[in-house]
């Protein structure tokens, strides 16, 4: 489950020193969490803690990045750019690092449970029992025409007027209901698109609410009374996230799952091979399906056997699997499978719907090459050869798996098209093929050395340790591969033309002398 820094300082049971905050309130970014340390690579799905200390000598490259600043001081300002809270000294960074494992763990639990009650069409009061323990007061839900669906409360709020558990499937108060449509403030909230507070001038108390639209059109709102506690900012987000998967469970419920027509199968095909495609001709096709253009999508492509051909079994495989995933189409493309799913209409992650699909990938023998996720359908040629590299390189290195997920070969794919059609002599700087042939010649392993230099970002001391080396020898190394080279190891195009370089060798099996 993603969260944001809102989140985790709400959550985090430790006096915030410092906040740095600039994302949206709704916006969660990332998904894990990790210890920092120097030199690492800073990703924008992850939060990272990190000394105080670390932070003040490298901060400028963390740019776009989520932090837990660890034995925070004054120092530490001067990155108003950089999203990320301060902590004291104490306890000590793995128990601050645990304590942020432990905040994850208990938000995918209630993830899953959600999941559970979605995947079982369970009454819409169960996804507000089960949420109490994080928004801590009251939740309420109502349609567009002010009929209650349920109320959820820990205990019982003496001041609460909009909602109690025996409204259930009524109507609010006619006088209510006259004094909501009269009120310009009500009226105005039904254009809201995320969540935003009711002022307390109607019952009292300020209500968090988050409208839920199904294709478009507003059908009921989501609330939080703020009775029990204060609002906080993290409430945003739990509330969005609330009522997305009730927004789910309403499309699950009351809308029909149909076959997609016939005739879609073609346009899917020509966006596959580029073929041109009006807006005109496109958008009909997908209301009718129930789709939009800028909904999430993912693509996974099966090969299947000529005999499958042959006693045309594609037909059925590919009921099979419209039968198993929501949202989907599947269809057959040359000798393959090709299946897109909707993740939208789906209303299930792509690592929930790859783990129903394994079980009918082993049970049929077939594999899956897997693209990653993409919000424009006009895109999906780019993602049915991502779905197409991951198969081809996945069967390759790893031939005992069921599917390939193009992020686990994405690198491998981009190596592969950075040599193309070259040799890896001809795409070596000079410098490095003098490096090697002055090896070769002299049966010395300068190149090696080079290369755990580069991999170990030039850190001597880690240099030494991985090649098991005194300093001094690799200081008179460094001093001879820089003269043989003549490269400039400080530039940082060199750098990375060599590290890819030589990540090419290693790909393809070439051994360094």
């Amino acid at each position: 489950m993603n969260l944001n820094l809102y989140i985790i300082r709400d959550y985090l049971n430790q006096a915030i020193l410092h906040q740095n905050i600039h994302h949206s309130l709704i916006f969660c970014p990332f998904d894990s969490v990790t210890l920092y340390y120097p030199g690492q690579a800073v990703l924008a799905n992850y939060l990272y803690v990190i000394d105080g200390e670390v932070w003040m000598k490298e901060k400028e490259y963390f740019a776009g990045g989520n932090f837990v600043i660890w034995n925070w001081d004054s120092q530490c300002e001067g990155t108003p750019s950089i999203n990320s809270i301060g902590l004291s000294p104490e306890p000590s960074i793995h128990e601050i690092f645990f304590q942020i494992q432990q905040i994850f763990s208990r938000f995918q639990k209630w993830e899953l449970e959600l999941y559970g009650l979605l995947a079982n069409h369970a009454p819409f009061k169960k996804y507000g029992d089960i949420s109490l323990g994080f928004l801590e007061n009251p939740i309420c839900m109502y349609t567009a025409g002010l009929r209650n669906i349920f109320y959820s409360e820990r205990k019982k709020a003496k001041n609460l007027m909009l909602f109690t558990e025996e409204d259930a499937d009524n109507f609010l108060p006619y006088d209510d209901i006259e004094g909501l449509r009269l009120n310009p403030e009500f009226t105005r909230t039904i254009d809201q698109t995320e969540p935003t507070i009711f002022p307390d001038d109607f019952w009292g108390y300020r209500i968090l609410y988050d409208n839920i639209r199904v294709q478009g059109l507003y059908i009921a709102r989501l609330m939080v009374c703020e009775v029990e506690r204060p609002l906080r900012s993290s409430d945003y987000a739990l509330l969005h996230m609330l009522s997305t998967m009730i927004q789910h469970g309403i499309a699950n419920q009351e809308m029909a799952i149909n076959s997609h027509p016939q005739y879609f199968d073609d346009y899917i095909l020509r966006l596959i091979h580029r073929e041109p495609v009006s807006v005109q001709e496109l958008l009909p096709v997908l209301e009718k399906f129930q789709w939009a253009v800028n909904d999430s999508y993912f693509c996974v492509l099966i090969p299947i056997s000529t005999y499958d051909q042959a006693i045309s079994t594609v037909s059925t495989f590919c009921i099979k699997l419209e039968s198993l995933i929501s949202g989907c189409a599947a269809l057959e493309k040359d000798s393959h499978i090709v299946l897109l799913v909707n993740l939208r209409n789906a209303a299930s992650t792509r690592d929930e719907i790859l783990a129903n699909l394994i079980y009918l990938l082993r049970e049929n023998l077939l594999k899956a090459g897997i693209s990653s996720e993409f919000s424009d359908l006009w895109q999906l040629y780019h993602y049915y050869n991502q779905a197409e590299n991951a198969l081809h390189i996945g069967a390759e290195t790893n031939p005992t798996l069921w599917y390939y997920r193009y992020e686990h070969y994405a690198y491998r794919h981009l190596l592969k098209r950075a040599l193309g059609d070259s040799t890896i002599e001809s795409i070596c700087p000079s410098g490095l093929q003098k490096l090697l042939s002055y090896d070769l010649l002299h049966n010395r392993q300068y190149t090696r050395s080079l290369k755990v230099y580069l991999e170990e970002d030039q850190s001597v001391t880690r240099t030494i340790r991985k090649l098991y080396m005194q300093r001094s020898t690799f200081i008179y190394q460094l001093k001879r591969i820089e003269e043989i080279s003549a490269l400039n190891l400080s530039e940082k195009s060199c750098k990375i033309h060599l590290l890819l370089v030589f990540q090419i060798m290693e790909e393809s099996g070439y051994q360094l002398p």
